[in-house]
């Protein structure tokens, strides 16, 4: 038995392909089970945790001499889901968002909160790139504005081109594999940006930013907009996220 210490971008998935595994046969291994009730799914584990990697057990096939035979490896594509957003740009959602709100709930600039509460919607029919390891997929979204491609696992970083080569491109950077648990700081702020709240540093300070994104989001989530994060909240954050 083989013991795996994660670091940033491992997933389950990509740590059982690299052994020449499919993840479920390293993620239900009994070794792993205090792993399991930790981290709960096999898609977010934090670095330092330890992964149990059994050792490949060797089969054989019996097959007749002077024939062609044809062997099927069972396909193990990791499902990667997007749901691309964009600043609503009607002046009238604007200011319902900007009179919704507490101004005196942070210690921020006026011009900036009207800007960062701007309510986002789905994203349909936009053309996309989406690139990893120099391959590269074109696509539209659907009519939620969503993504959805099957990816090696082994891929731990793409790039997804919204409207490439227009003046409404947007690039959005994906790390495969690097979700921190919702339980650290860092885990929300992911989340976070991820669902288009602007978040440009991801640490495990909770500071003003981080506070403002949650406001945001209370208000999209039409909950008391008090920028504090909770236990509640955190599951909301989670179930919006989808992971």
């Amino acid at each position: 038995m083989r013991v795996h210490k994660v670091v940033s971008g491992d997933c389950i998935h990509s740590i059982a392909d690299a052994h020449g595994h499919f993840w479920e046969t390293v993620w239900s291994h009994p070794d792993n089970s205090d792993l399991r009730r930790k981290r709960e799914t096999p898609s977010v584990l934090e670095p330092g945790d330890e992964v149990a990697v059994p050792e490949i057990r060797v089969e054989t096939e019996p097959a007749a001499t002077e024939k062609k035979h044809r062997f099927r490896r069972r396909g193990v594509p990791v499902s990667l889901r997007i749901v691309v957003k964009r600043a609503k740009s009607d002046e009238e959602a604007k200011t319902s968002a900007i009179e919704d709100r507490d101004p005196d709930a942070l210690d921020l600039e006026e011009e900036d909160q009207d800007e960062e509460l701007l309510p986002e919607e789905p994203w349909p029919d936009a053309e996309y790139l989406l690139s990893y390891d120099g391959i590269d997929i074109s696509g539209i979204t659907d009519g939620d504005g969503m993504v959805e491609i099957s990816l090696p696992p082994s891929v731990k970083r793409a790039k997804l081109v919204i409207r490439p080569g227009t003046q409404e491109e947007m690039t959005i950077p994906i790390e495969v594999g690097g979700l921190n648990p919702i339980a650290t700081l860092s885990g929300v702020k992911q989340r976070l940006r991820n669902l288009g709240y602007g978040l440009s540093d991801i640490d495990e300070e909770e500071d003003i930013e981080l506070r403002h994104a949650i406001r945001a989001f209370q208000l999209d989530q039409q909950l008391e907009a008090t920028g504090e994060l909770s236990d509640d909240l955190r599951n909301t954050i989670l179930t919006a996220h989808g992971s």
